[in-house]
């Protein structure tokens, strides 16, 4: 019964409160109680709550969304860190890598030098000996000719030896032939 009294009253004031709730705001923060009651009475609360459950029904969809691509966001953020992660230590070992095969360089660039140097060394000696052997050589060759000379006088002195003697032989001869000669012409009368 009470309630029935209450809708009644209520019925009966609503036209009086309708009146009232003219220039009267239907916020509750700046019409007061009678901006309350107003907005009660009215309906204009209710849809305002109505408006403001929809608009932050809007924004935890929203928000859920947002959440939701943020996962999304790690997880490629995760996933982008993983590949750089893999790519630095690739960087890494071929850096090393790298590093190994500048030391290799530089090691066979050192050989390289030193071998250098030692073609360089063996080359003066070549130039050295190939000089010193043309010097040789120039000199045999003279010496030869001066041997060949020598030869030949020694061919000719032999042969004028050789002559001699035959000379000598045949003065020899030639003598004991004149000798015989003389004997047979002394025995001749």
């Amino acid at each position: 019964m009470k309630a029935c009294l209450r809708v009644g009253i209520g019925l009966a004031l609503a036209p009086m409160l309708m009146g009232f709730c003219e220039g009267v705001s239907s916020d509750p923060r700046q019409g007061g109680l009678m901006g309350g009651v107003c907005g009660n009475a009215t309906g204009s609360y209710k849809k305002r709550t109505q408006d403001r459950e929809q608009a932050l029904d809007a924004l935890e969809q929203a928000n859920r969304k947002l959440n939701s691509r943020l996962t999304a966001g790690q997880a490629e953020a995760d996933t982008l860190n993983t590949r750089i992660t893999a790519v630095r230590t690739r960087l890494q070992r071929t850096d090393t890598e790298l590093n190994q095969l500048k030391v290799r360089v530089a090691r066979r660039e050192a050989q390289r030098s030193l071998r250098q140097a030692e073609l360089d060394t063996i080359k003066r000696e070549i130039a050295s000996l190939t000089e010193t052997y043309d010097q040789l050589s120039q000199r045999v060759t003279a010496q030869e000719a001066t041997v060949r000379a020598i030869e030949s006088g020694v061919n000719i002195a032999q042969r004028a030896q050789s002559e001699e003697k035959a000379v000598e032989n045949i003065n020899g001869e030639v003598s004991r032939l004149r000798e015989r000669l003389s004997a047979v012409k002394q025995k001749v009368p």
